[in-house]
């Protein structure tokens, strides 16, 4: 993985573009990974708090599950409670 766009002792958040690319606009990958040995860690952020403030909307994969997780803005806030050196790996592509 490359820098993390935020990070604390425990907790790293990963963003990368990906494409497909539209008008300006990129799909994203996003990582959230819990680096604790010990801790479930709880942590709350928006795609704004990392920098993206654009108007465009994305659909949410989680890419271990499969699972779609409906489609989000640059607003929504994502939520994950994380176990000890877990991760969370996520696609969100344009819509």
């Amino acid at each position: 993985l490359s820098s993390p766009n935020f990070q604390t002792k425990s907790v790293g958040i990963y963003l990368k573009p990906v494409t497909p690319v539209r008008n300006g606009e990129t799909s994203y990958a996003l990582a959230v990974v819990n680096k604790n040995v010990l801790e479930v860690k709880k942590v709350q952020f928006s795609l704004k708090a990392l920098g993206i403030h654009k108007g465009a909307q994305y659909n949410v994969r989680d890419l271990w599950t499969g699972e779609d997780r409906g489609t989000v803005d640059y607003t929504y806030i994502f939520s994950f409670e994380l176990r000890p050196t877990s991760a969370v790996m996520l696609k969100l592509t344009l819509v």
